[in-house]
């Protein structure tokens, strides 16, 4: 398991290794820092782009719809970013949402969900399945066709997971790439990649900090999972976070979920972010975005 040589120089770097916050670095700074380097990576063309706010009992949330060339009545993608549940934004999941949405032939709809540690858990979680509420009531006034799949990266898969648990709205497809499953980061992966490997398993820890916010979350690997609908996994070989989505992977083909999982030798966390570093990145994406294409555009089951 050795790491693609591409990511050299930004490995190189010890301000690209994600660990907790210090102190004296303010949390703004941080989250505008990640926010633009993610927001560098080359973007794929789509039909159109638009920002729309979702109202919920809790206040407007931010979504941003992306359209691929086609007629209208594509299904859509909801999509949760990543960021550990403390950063990321509309902009910083751009790229990964314009390829999944060119891939798919879907439409995507990327959600701001809120952020950790100003609004701890359940607060992400309850951004997400409102947002999932609207889109099934609203699909038809946004010229969406039937069939939601739900999306995310990192957290993102997390949140996205959580969502189709909890979620009473029919959806046909996950797409999850590395999601953490495990708040006390205790897997072979966690250990052997704890350091160096761009998300550092003390970063990983503070995240799980940031959002638990002392509050015992529900332990989605120990959940019944049998009623969840086809799931694709992505993972990066060298991540920390490798071993919980294989655990994940196992226990959904365990409850007789159809389970497809890829595992891309030599990346790290993150990778389908960068796709200016990696070409693996496109890869990776428009796998995910022929899954959901599969699952999204055959007729549903009667």
């Amino acid at each position: 398991m050795t790491v693609d040589p591409c990511f050299a120089e930004l490995l190189a770097d010890p301000r690209n290794h994600v660990r907790p916050l210090p102190q004296s670095v303010p949390l703004d700074y941080a989250r505008a820092a990640a926010d633009a380097r993610l927001a560098a990576a080359p973007k794929e063309p789509v039909h159109s782009v638009s920002d729309i706010a979702v109202p919920a009992a809790q206040g407007a949330i931010a979504c941003r719809l992306y359209r691929p060339e086609g007629t209208d009545g594509q299904p859509v993608v909801v999509f949760f970013h990543g960021g550990g549940w403390v950063w990321g934004s509309l902009d910083s999941h751009d790229s990964v949402c314009r390829s999944l949405a060119v891939s798919s032939g879907c439409a995507v709809l990327s959600v701001a969900y809120r952020l950790s540690p100003e609004a701890p858990y359940p607060a992400a979680l309850e951004d997400c399945l409102a947002v999932l509420d609207w889109v099934a009531a609203h699909a038809g006034d946004l010229d969406l066709g039937p069939g939601i799949s739900l999306a995310g990266d990192s957290s993102g898969a997390h949140l996205a997971l959580a969502t189709a648990l909890q979620s009473a709205v029919p959806v046909r497809h996950l797409a999850l790439f590395y999601p953490p499953l495990d708040p006390a980061c205790a897997s072979a992966s966690q250990q052997a990649f704890a350091q160096d490997h761009l998300l550092t398993r003390e970063g990983m820890l503070w995240f799980w900090d940031c959002y638990r916010a002392g509050k015992n979350l529900p332990a989605l690997l120990e959940a019944d999972l049998s009623a969840l609908p086809p799931t694709s996994i992505g993972l990066a070989e060298c991540d920390i976070l490798h071993d919980e989505g294989e655990d994940l992977f196992n226990r959904l083909r365990d409850s007789g979920v159809q389970a497809k999982r890829r595992t891309y030798p030599g990346m790290i966390h993150a990778f389908i972010s960068l796709p200016h570093i990696t070409p693996v990145a496109r890869t990776a994406l428009h796998a995910m975005g022929r899954d959901i294409r599969d699952a999204l555009f055959e007729e549903p089951p009667r």
